[in-house]
């Protein structure tokens, strides 16, 4: 859910904003569901991690929500542009790669 922020345009703020707050607490909601059905131990999981992996993802897509407020404000749409096309590449690759860290190794 979180990749969609690189692909609302930037006059669409509040659906950025509103898609990383959704995700985020989809998220949330997801780890505490899964938690409560595991026993408890002092170690992180391999599902921990995925899930700390995936929350600075999605962390991430708020942060760029925010950002194009403050380039869309000071006018560099050229960057905004910039920062989404690199993001529709760079998120994908980075979900592999925590799913890879979570998992495999």
């Amino acid at each position: 859910m979180a990749y969609g922020v690189y692909f609302i345009p930037a006059s669409a703020v509040g659906q950025q904003v509103g898609l990383g707050m959704t995700s985020m607490l989809t998220l949330i909601a997801y780890m505490l569901t899964v938690g409560s059905t595991l026993p408890r131990i002092s170690y992180l999981t391999r599902a921990d991690r995925f899930f700390i992996g995936s929350a600075l993802l999605v962390f991430l897509g708020l942060v760029k929500a925010m950002l194009t407020t403050v380039l869309t404000e000071d006018h560099h749409e050229h960057l905004l542009a910039r920062t989404d096309r690199w993001g529709r590449w760079i998120y994908p690759l980075a979900m592999l790669a925590n799913f890879a860290v979570a998992f495999v190794f």
